[in-house]
């Protein structure tokens, strides 16, 4: 019999706000706000009012969208928008200027959850981000993936902790009633917003208008990686619903579509062009897109014109890593009877889901192939810079993938709440990327050395990235570290 947690959610009496990039066009640049409140809300911009619109409801409060535009000029101007007499700047790039991103990912932890207080510490890296963009003044804020861990939705839920303790049969046919829906739903409204409201955290996101693209724990640990039975069962389903129905208000600001197939997005700012594809709701142990993705995919890609210098593809997950894919077999096929034997800590099947995300595991070979030509050819096509962004390692990282004369730079950066791989996980990177991997006709990846006077591939502390987008083409990067110095690298 199933537990059922009859309590209603309080929320907070107001969130936010956070302020979305929406692109440029036509001489000016588009910005969204979503603010939440159990009261009216007045938003101005630059003085002038803002009209809103509802995107959701909760029993105590509203969640209200203001989208509004600015002019563009030759260089960075500093604009205003004010939430209920609260001012928040922020800094439209202007037409002759370089583009400056701030790039986090892993924002938590799978320990913390929508009750827990956040450990003393744990937003470090946000303070020194939100001190560092008083100097630099970002343009936007990219977040790559797992902007919070839901995994504790199956131990804070009593109806999902009793579900967890089924048979496996029993599981796969389990309905999930109505009002545990709306639980869930409410669970993962509450997570962001209690989260997402920490100091510093909220402080950067109200400034610096993001960019999201979302990975497993933004749903939970390990999706897309489970068995069929599990992905496809109605209370699987029904989790993954209520996820998405968060993500796009939280991620996107706005209502989920009810017909959506794919949360991907493409918008152009400054010199370049920005594409994130949704890497999440197609996803299967066999896929990471399926139709709909790719279709959104090629037709981002092919609407390029080579009008921007830059093309920035943001991946949850690293298109140019170790060689993960010997260790997917070992992982995937280790004996469960063994396996609950053994200690969490040394059980090698806790890491068999996150090695099976990689791209280059040989069930996503073929796509992976694909989008790396998708990717290059755009390169040649348009003569663009292509730069990809990823996290999810919890290490920071630098990669090249090649093709001839052309590159393709691709920065990890993780976490900037999350702790750093085990020295053991660093040491297995390490072995497992040394040299140059030739993968497929004349293309080559190569890890490069993120400090090259210790021969370390591998940056093994909380970090994040600052990244720089010049108008020539060129490319600076710094990661900024805990209790480490600065890595930064640059192109000519």
């Amino acid at each position: 019999m199933y537990w059922r947690m009859e309590t209603q959610q309080v929320f907070a009496r107001e969130f936010g706000p956070v302020l979305y990039a929406r692109g440029d066009a036509g001489g000016k640049a588009a910005y969204r706000v979503l603010f939440y409140s159990a009261r009216d809300v007045v938003c101005t911009l630059d003085g002038q009012p803002v009209a809103g619109t509802a995107a959701a409801d909760t029993a105590q409060g509203r969640f209200w969208v203001f989208d509004f535009d600015v002019e563009k000029s030759a260089a960075t101007a500093s604009h205003h928008y004010d939430i209920n007499g609260t001012g928040y700047e922020f800094f439209v790039p202007g037409t002759a200027d370089s583009l400056r991103i701030a790039y986090v990912s892993c924002n938590g932890a799978e320990t913390e959850s929508a009750f827990k207080k956040p450990l003393p510490g744990r937003n470090a890296l946000w303070e020194h981000l939100e001190d560092t963009h008083r100097e630099q003044k970002f343009h936007l804020l990219v977040q790559g993936g797992d902007q919070l861990y839901a995994d504790s939705v199956w131990r804070d839920i009593p109806f999902l902790a009793a579900y967890k303790t089924l048979p496996k049969r029993q599981q796969y046919k389990a309905p999930l009633p109505g009002d545990v829906y709306a639980q869930i739903r409410d669970y993962y409204f509450a997570y962001y917003m209690n989260h997402w409201a920490q100091p510093h955290v909220r402080s950067v996101m109200a400034r610096v208008p993001s960019v999201m693209i979302w990975d497993d724990h933004d749903i939970f640990d390990g999706w897309g990686s489970w068995a069929f039975k599990h992905q496809q069962s109605p209370v699987y389903q029904g989790i993954f619903r209520a996820a998405r129905e968060a993500f796009f208000l939280f991620q996107r600001g706005m209502a989920a579509p009810a017909d959506a197939q794919t949360a991907g997005m493409a918008i152009t700012l400054g010199p370049a062009a920005i594409v994130v594809p949704d890497l999440r709701s197609e996803r299967t142990r066999k896929q990471v897109m399926g139709a709909a993705g790719w279709r959104w995919l090629e037709q981002a890609l092919g609407g390029l014109a080579g009008d921007r210098k830059h093309l920035v593809f943001v991946s949850s997950v690293p298109l140019a890593t170790s060689h993960f894919s010997l260790l997917d077999p070992i992982l995937t096929g280790f004996p469960s009877f063994i396996a609950r034997l053994l200690p969490q800590k040394i059980n090698p099947k806790q890491f068999a889901d996150d090695i099976h995300d990689q791209w280059r595991i040989p069930a996503h070979r073929v796509e992976w192939l694909r989008l790396l030509y998708a990717l290059l050819d755009t390169a040649d096509r348009t003569d663009m810079q292509v730069t990809s962004l990823s996290g999810e390692i919890h290490l920071g990282a630098r990669s090249t993938i090649r093709r001839g004369a052309r590159v393709i730079h691709q920065f990890i950066a993780s976490g900037i709440a999350h702790k750093p791989a085990s020295p053991f996980v660093v040491w297995c990177c390490e072995w497992l990327s040394k040299g140059v991997q030739d993968i497929d006709r004349n293309i080559d990846i190569r890890m490069e050395h993120m400090n090259a006077q210790r021969k370390r591939r591998y940056l093994r502390a909380r970090n994040w990235l600052a990244l720089e987008l010049r108008t020539d083409g060129g490319i600076y990067a710094c990661w900024h570290a805990e209790n480490a110095e600065a890595v930064v690298f640059s192109t000519p």
